[in-house]
């Protein structure tokens, strides 16, 4: 899971440190180091997020995953209780990620003031880097409202399809 999450954000990390100091070895040594630190912090919350899925084979953790983000039918009916347990996890991951989301903001805004700064103080290597900063917090702050409200409506899916196999009532 660390090497999922820390690859890509380490070569983004890297590239962006790339494009600012023009330098490689410096990019990737820090794209590396973050790729490190990130991915197993991140692996870290989501193991401690989904405390269930200790009990699961990696093959059937990664089944009820793909069930759940992806919304599809149960394949195999043993899984049920994984999934409404993943579920649950999703779900109180969401209502912590809401009331926390202002903090997504916060940053946005800095990168755009530090943007506005560079364009009249700084070189223009560091201009372009934080402009190009300011469009992807665009882009994710777009796209995450997106990609949440999916990622609910096909674990609600999910959900009903593992309630149904358990023979357990239907949520509201």
């Amino acid at each position: 899971m660390a090497l999922w999450i820390g690859l890509p954000t380490g070569a983004l990390f890297g590239m962006i440190q790339f494009a600012q100091s023009g330098s490689p070895g410096k990019a990737i040594f820090q794209g590396l180091f973050f790729a490190v630190f990130f991915g197993v912090v991140m692996a870290l919350f989501l193991r401690r997020s989904w405390p269930g899925a200790d009990q699961l084979q990696p093959a059937d953790r990664v089944a009820v995953a793909g069930v759940v983000r992806r919304g599809e039918d149960l394949p195999d009916a043993r899984l049920a209780p994984a999934v409404l347990d993943y579920i649950g996890a999703i779900r109180r991951t969401q209502d912590r990620g809401r009331r926390y989301r202002w903090v997504l903001w916060v940053a946005a805004l800095g990168t755009l003031t530090l943007a506005l700064l560079s364009s009249f103080g700084a070189s223009t290597r560091s201009a372009v880097v934080a402009w190009g900063l300011v469009v992807l917090w665009a882009v994710l702050l777009v796209y995450l409202p997106y990609s949440r409200n999916r990622m609910l409506k096909n674990a609600s899916h999910a959900e009903s399809d593992a309630r149904r196999r358990l023979q357990l009532p239907p949520t509201d």
